[in-house]
């Protein structure tokens, strides 16, 4: 998480406006087309609204699955 919410710094930024909100990089994996849709709900469901999926890592077949 970026910046780190836990510090004081970022929580007194947060506060006074002078950032606005915190990003948060992970990695699904290599998973099987069932396992990726079951994820991307369970994120929805939490709350997340839009979900970036860096495809660099990924093999031609694993991108074709995700970008379906």
């Amino acid at each position: 998480m970026t910046p780190d919410p836990t510090l004081p710094d970022a929580i007194e930024a947060l506060k006074k406006g002078e950032i606005k909100e915190f990003e948060h990089h992970s990695r699904l994996g290599f998973v099987e087309h069932e396992g990726f849709h079951m994820e991307m709900a369970r994120l929805h469901k939490v709350g997340f609204r839009r979900i970036t999926l860096k495809a660099g890592d990924y093999s031609m077949q694993e991108l074709a699955t995700a970008l379906r």
